[in-house]
């Protein structure tokens, strides 16, 4: 039989996650990761399986825990305008709250390894993806609600809003200003019209997702 495991393993995800975030896949070695997370070797490959596996794993993670459960709450908004503007405010918002620069690890990794390993790129490709399908239906759905330019293609615009998405984590790594940032996101947010308020999209129920987003980064 089989002996359980000695750690908790979306804790040992998490700490590897950090690890990758900051330093990139081939600074980082399985040495590090063993130090970090306080995990010997042969446990972390009976877990995770080698680096490349453990790194695949990260990703998931990252992407599950960053991405995946922000849009996830950023859903439950009645008004898909309103949708599209919180989803980029709160990745202005955790661009500009990233002391460290660390970026996005997803657009990081494909900057790092998405040219020459094929499978990778194509890992990266599909969260990207996850991404522009959340502004593709949402501007059609703003478009049918009348709460979008109805002039513009909502696939063009699902592009450009996940192209302004990923720049905005890029330069916060080296010119994090705000004026900047805001100023790079407000020609697109020009296409969509103000919603009426409702009782459950305030803004400050931004604020509460951000509060969210922010905890489970520190």
């Amino acid at each position: 039989m089989a002996r359980p495991r000695q750690f908790d393993e979306s804790a040992a995800l998490e700490t590897i996650v950090r690890q990758f975030w900051a330093r990139g896949y081939g600074a980082t070695s399985v040495r590090d990761l063993e130090a970090a997370t306080g995990i010997g070797m042969t446990s972390l490959y009976n877990a995770f399986g080698g680096k490349r596996e453990v790194f695949r794993s990260a990703l998931e993670h990252y992407s599950e825990r960053r991405t995946r459960e922000c849009l996830r709450e950023i859903e439950r908004l009645p008004s898909p305008a309103e949708r599209i503007r919180l989803f980029v405010t709160h990745v202005t918002e955790a661009a500009l709250g990233d002391p460290d620069r660390m970026g996005c690890l997803v657009i990081n990794t494909a900057i790092e390894l998405g040219p020459h390993d094929p499978e990778i790129a194509a890992i990266v490709a599909g969260y990207l993806a996850e991404v522009e399908t959340f502004f593709r239906r949402n501007f059609e759905a703003a478009q049918r609600a009348g709460e979008a330019d109805q002039s513009v293609s909502a696939a063009d615009a699902a592009r450009a809003f996940s192209a302004l998405m990923f720049g905005l984590r890029v330069l916060a790594r080296t010119r994090p200003h705000r004026a900047t940032m805001e100023g790079a996101a407000r020609p697109l947010l020009g296409l969509l019209q103000s919603a009426e308020a409702t009782p459950s999209s305030p803004a400050g129920r931004g604020d509460e997702i951000r509060v969210q987003k922010e905890e489970q980064n520190e």
